[in-house]
């Protein structure tokens, strides 16, 4: 288990509907149950983060987890550019809303 918060992202090369997949393989179901389990939330929003050039299929097997409290301050978005990789670039950004005291 990790120490909130913390984002955890990677290439988890696994199928799931849950973050945009058309069918969930056994590596998808495998994940689906960590997130249920630990409580994570899967900051994909159903965009490709990955081109094929072999087939020139889109799919989504980059993944991006969070624990609860740090997704609400979270934007997670695929770059329109696939640059020098099949991987798509994604970009997290994190907001910190100002905390504002009462005198």
């Amino acid at each position: 288990q990790l120490p909130p918060p913390f984002i955890l992202t990677g290439d988890f090369t696994c199928h799931s509907e849950l973050w945009g997949s058309k069918k969930t393989d056994d590596r998808g179901k495998i994940i689906e149950k960590i997130l249920d389990d630990e409580r994570l939330v899967i900051l994909n929003n159903g965009d490709p983060t990955r081109f094929n050039p072999a087939n020139g299929l889109f799919s989504s097997i980059d993944l991006t987890f969070s624990n609860p409290s740090l997704a609400q301050q979270l934007d997670w978005q695929v770059l329109p550019h696939l640059y020098s990789s099949d991987h798509i670039p994604i970009l997290i950004k994190i907001y910190d809303p100002i905390k504002k005291t009462l005198n």
